[in-house]
């Protein structure tokens, strides 16, 4: 009885070379399935690094798009990008004092109203806040809902520190500072001149040029009865 049975299993016993195709076989098909693991994993690595990246270049992308400019003039002259989150992102001088003055006081990465009041209290500042130097603080190219709000804050530190009466605001658009440049007019030159010219077009930017900046200051300081500083603390 147990040979007919041990017969009947050897005689379905493989072959060595069978077997050997057999382990070829598996081995081969389970290597493919590695390999293709391996790759799946490697483009899953390599798709969620491209994901980071693109989210990195984003983000910085939005963190260093200006969404406005602040101008100051007193005799350095300075330009301060400002991002949708209201900080500080680019600072230019504008002429060779203001190009000094930059590079001696740290603005990057601050809120435009810490900035604009740690560039008052300044060292490179001090005498000119001390001999009451006129200050042109201009807003450049806000949102609309946005300017009242940055010109009220730009405004108020500069005032606290340099007082009322050295110290000329105002909100322009990006073609305002373009044309006031091309006419070589500084800000508060630029409104005097729209304001005059508007009443007389026999004034020309050479005219409005030889007027001293005080004078320039009251004549525009009758059409301006308060400050964005006092609207801003009404409404609170």
């Amino acid at each position: 009885m147990d040979e007919p049975i041990r017969s009947a299993f050897e005689a379905v016993h493989a072959s060595e070379l069978s077997r050997q195709r057999t382990k070829l076989f598996v081995r081969k098909k389970t290597q493919d399935y590695n390999s293709r693991r391996i790759r799946q994993s490697q483009r899953r690595r390599m798709l969620s690094g491209l994901c980071a990246a693109a989210a990195l270049l984003c983000l910085c992308l939005f963190y260093f798009t200006p969404a406005a400019m602040i101008e100051m003039d007193v005799n350095p002259s300075i330009e301060m990008k400002v991002n949708r989150l209201d900080r500080v992102i680019q600072v230019r001088g504008l002429n060779a004092d203001g190009r000094e003055l930059v590079q001696n006081v740290s603005l990057l990465n601050l809120p435009y109203n810490r900035a604009v009041r740690k560039l008052m209290l300044s060292q490179e500042m001090e005498p000119f806040i001390r001999s009451h130097d006129l200050i042109t603080v201009s807003v450049v190219g806000a949102a609309p809902g946005h300017t009242e709000e940055m010109l009220a804050n730009v405004a108020c530190s500069a005032l606290t520190v340099a007082g009322r009466e050295n110290v000329f605001y105002c909100a322009l658009s990006e073609e305002d500072i373009r044309q006031a440049r091309a006419l070589d007019l500084t800000v508060l030159q630029y409104q005097a001149f729209q304001l005059l010219s508007a009443q007389d077009p026999s004034v020309t930017a050479d005219i409005v040029r030889a007027i001293d900046k005080r004078e320039l200051l009251a004549l525009l300081s009758d059409f301006e009865m308060d400050s964005p500083c006092d609207r801003a603390a009404r409404a609170k």
